[in-house]
């Protein structure tokens, strides 16, 4: 199977996948020992990567008996269209012909992939994937072997979606990290620089260990989204190549880590069995991409407390059912660089980054005599980050504003 096809493997998959995607998705419903599926199925492929308003996704009905009932699937290969969960199209058998039409007709209605994000409140927002031309270049769909990648081992490909809506298939070992990923990423698309996200798909998690395996990440065979930071790039000077040796060195930047994962080619650091060597000088704000955290974890344990309390009338029973979600589902992280919301909740699931040059202003709001409260950050487009349950709230508003410039 080729890496533009996203192969369906559970019910919770099929079921968040249709949550999460926002454009119309062709299902090819299979089976192992049918002659017209296998027939088929390289033409499948390569309209994966010639359709892209469209997703892609494959069932085996064997493995997946309750998916392909529900679906009402009766022979093989059947073909189905779904928009927003709802199956609107189907082709029966191996119709090249009819195939090509229903792709005509709901690519152009797709279009290219675009994002959505979405609030703390959980409204949606347009917007959250940028233009083409904010990233430098527009990128061609594409696919690749990672650097590192060792044929005698197991295999898997993983599907990268840019935010300008180009996919890009790079074929891996499931124990390569999430770091070869962004070594995979700075070959492919170097225009992107360091400024980017990445969330797996189902469901959608933030990674943010570079260390972590792609299996351990739960990506293996899957698909990597990829949004834009609220910072500004590294430039590509800054960023060291194979063999560079990284000494403390003076310039007029402040505390710029560049980390191996984010190299273009990987580094060497000398005398050090750290990932991380540092640029300093302290007389500019610059980059901060070798961040130390002040704060990171999910809302205070005293506000779970009083709300499964007051939990006990009906009347607030919203409230801490509200509560009780935020103490699963949502962290906050406070940087020397950046406020991160992380929400990994099976549904909207998102990562929200903050730079502190984009803040002008902070505000907050004490609540249960200071033991957490509420911030509002005000950022100088106009726009306003606000963030509820926030523990030691007071504290968490001084360190920001000690970085605003």
């Amino acid at each position: 199977m080729g890496g533009q096809v996203l192969e369906i493997t559970s019910k919770s998959q099929w079921t968040d996948g249709h949550r999460n995607t926002m454009h119309p998705v062709i299902v090819d419903f299979s089976a192992a020992w049918c002659g017209p599926c296998k027939a088929i199925a390289p033409h499948f492929e390569q309209w994966s990567q010639k359709y892209t308003g469209l997703a892609f996704w494959k069932v085996d009905v064997d493995q997946q008996q309750g998916i392909a009932s529900e679906a009402g699937v009766r022979a093989m290969p059947t073909f189905q269209i779904f928009r927003q969960g709802k199956k609107v199209e189907e082709v029966r058998g191996a119709d090249v012909k009819s195939l090509l039409a229903l792709l005509e007709k709901y690519n152009a209605i797709g279009g290219p992939f675009s994002g959505q994000g979405r609030t703390l409140a959980g409204d949606t927002t347009g917007g959250a994937s940028q233009p083409a031309s904010s990233l430098g270049v527009q990128h061609k769909d594409g696919s690749g072997t990672a650097e590192g990648f060792d044929a005698a081992k197991p295999s898997t490909s993983v599907q990268i979606r840019l935010p300008t809506g180009t996919k890009l298939t790079g074929t891996f070992n499931p124990s390569q990290t999430v770091a070869d990923l962004r070594r995979f990423l700075a070959k492919q698309a170097p225009s992107l620089g360091q400024s980017y996200t990445m969330t797996s798909s189902f469901p959608p998690r933030p990674l943010l260990d570079d260390m972590q395996s792609l299996e351990q990440a739960g990506v293996v065979n899957s698909v990597v989204n990829l949004g834009r930071l609220a910072v500004d790039p590294v430039p590509a000077a800054l960023l060291p190549h194979k063999g560079d040796k990284l000494n403390l060195s003076t310039g007029r930047r402040r505390y710029l880590r560049v980390t191996c994962a984010q190299a273009v080619d990987g580094c060497i650091l000398d005398n050090s069995s750290s990932p991380v060597s540092v640029l300093e000088n302290s007389e500019d704000r610059g980059l901060d991409f070798g961040e130390e955290t002040f704060y990171e974890g999910p809302g205070p344990a005293a506000e779970l407390v009083v709300s499964l309390l007051l939990g006990a009338t009906l009347v607030y029973l919203p409230i801490t059912l509200a509560v009780i979600g935020k103490k699963i589902w949502l962290k906050y992280k406070f940087t020397n660089r950046r406020v991160m919301v992380i929400n990994t909740s099976p549904l909207f699931g998102n990562v929200i980054e903050i730079g502190y040059d984009k803040v002008k202003e902070v505000r907050s709001t004490n609540r249960a005599f200071g033991l957490w409260g509420d911030m509002v950050v005000f950022l100088k487009d106009g726009s306003k980050l606000e963030m509820t349950g926030v523990d030691r709230v007071k504290e968490m508003q001084e360190h920001v504003e000690r970085f605003i410039v």
